[in-house]
């Protein structure tokens, strides 16, 4: 996600010499005067470099301390009682000035509205038509963004929901990023890290719902109100580097 513009550097030197020579008696002898000039030019180092290491962010799998497989999955997967990170670097030394742009869109999260559900924590033949109040929004993840710029100290941007993380990296670019200039020679080390975790019996009855909707693929009819929910997450992290003059 990487934009470089490269500038190529021309020297040209033009040197014109005028000499004027006033004889005032005979000689036999010639007097000149010369000059040169032998110089090179190369393209100038970018140097910028943004390593994304998201390997452990989302899993299909996911094992305790002692390598106890919780969870095991076809495809990534989340769910009560896992966490996960992202880390993303922009490192290097540059021979151009440069800015940093910087775009979070947060376009789903899991989360489960308030209002009455189905109670599907509960085997019991007799129950099965049993529901709960769910009395406030319910968004089981929970994102945790920090920044570490060249001064070491990691900064935390936002804890909460993936929109509100979103929304502090994004006011995080205007307030600091928009005016900020990375000079020529500058050592540039800034570290972003997005993580998330879902704590395990959070919400029993609102968790297994989720996960038996995902399941069946459809809200089940009984359902007393309906439903406004999500179990997927879609978000997009954009980070581009560009020289400046």
């Amino acid at each position: 996600m990487n934009n470089k513009r490269l500038f190529f550097i021309t020297c040209v030197f033009v040197i014109t010499f005028s000499i004027s020579l006033s004889l005032v008696s005979i000689t036999l002898g010639r007097y000149y005067s010369t000059v040169s000039s032998d110089d090179n030019s190369r393209v100038a180092v970018w140097g910028v470099s943004i390593d994304l290491d998201s390997d452990d962010i989302f899993q299909k799998q996911y094992k305790k301390s002692d390598s106890t497989i919780v969870v095991k999955s076809e495809s990534l997967v989340v769910a009560p009682g896992t966490s996960g990170s992202a880390t993303i670097t922009i490192s290097g030394v540059s021979e151009v000035k440069s800015k940093f742009m910087l775009a979070f869109s947060a376009t789903n999260d899991v989360f489960l509205k308030s209002g009455t559900y189905l109670d599907y924590t509960t085997d019991d033949k007799d129950k099965q038509s049993d529901v709960f109040l769910l009395a406030n929004d319910y968004y089981p993840l929970v994102f945790t963004l920090t920044v570490q710029e060249n001064d070491g100290l990691v900064k935390e941007l936002k804890q909460g929901k993936l929109s509100e993380v979103a929304d502090a990296l994004n006011n995080y670019q205007t307030t600091y990023y928009d005016s900020k200039v990375f000079n020529a020679a500058e050592d540039i080390k800034t570290t972003f890290v997005l993580s998330w975790t879902w704590s395990k019996s959070l919400n029993d009855k609102a968790d297994t719902w989720l996960g038996a909707t995902y399941a069946k693929g459809s809200v089940d009819a009984g359902l007393v109100l309906n439903a406004d929910y999500s179990y997927s997450i879609e978000y997009e992290f954009e980070i581009t580097v560009i020289q400046v003059d």
